[in-house]
């Protein structure tokens, strides 16, 4: 099995498991937006009393922890904007397609 079939196969399972129980999906992502959102909050924070902490070593501080911050922030709003669009986009899947291709994967 090459790389994309195996990519596509994960896609396809994927999307059946979320379709089975979508809930349970959209709050799996919208509790990693939030927890991402408040990491990234917390060590963009972290960084900007590293930078104020006068050592020689703030700026480097700054930089690679300000970006691992914005990094988790925008991670978070990702994962917002998935949970936020999964709606729109679901009206437009065919679930029986999607499941009866998730069946024949896995035989």
């Amino acid at each position: 099995m090459s790389r994309a079939d195996r990519f596509r196969a994960r896609m396809v399972r994927g999307l059946a498991r979320a379709l089975e129980d979508e809930e349970a999906h959209l709050r799996k992502y919208r509790r990693l937006g939030q927890a991402c959102g408040v990491l990234g909050a917390m060590v963009l924070t972290w960084s900007l009393f590293a930078a104020w902490g006068g050592s020689d070593a703030a700026g480097l501080w700054f930089v690679v922890v300000g970006a691992v911050g914005g990094l988790l922030i925008g991670l978070a709003l990702f994962f917002n904007s998935s949970v936020e669009q999964w709606p729109v986009n679901r009206e437009f899947l065919d679930a029986d397609a999607i499941r009866d291709a998730a069946r024949r994967l896995e035989l």
